[in-house]
């Protein structure tokens, strides 16, 4: 199994980018769930 990099759990990522929001955050775990899913 290759792991395709880490996730944000209970932590946001730095104020001021856009894992620093709920959203962003959420937004950039499932980019990386996605691309883990579909790498070839």
């Amino acid at each position: 199994v290759k792991i395709g990099g880490s996730l944000y759990s209970d932590a946001m990522g730095e104020e001021g980018t856009e894992e620093g929001t709920y959203i962003g955050m959420v937004n950039a775990n499932v980019q990386k769930i996605y691309k883990g899913l579909t790498a070839e």
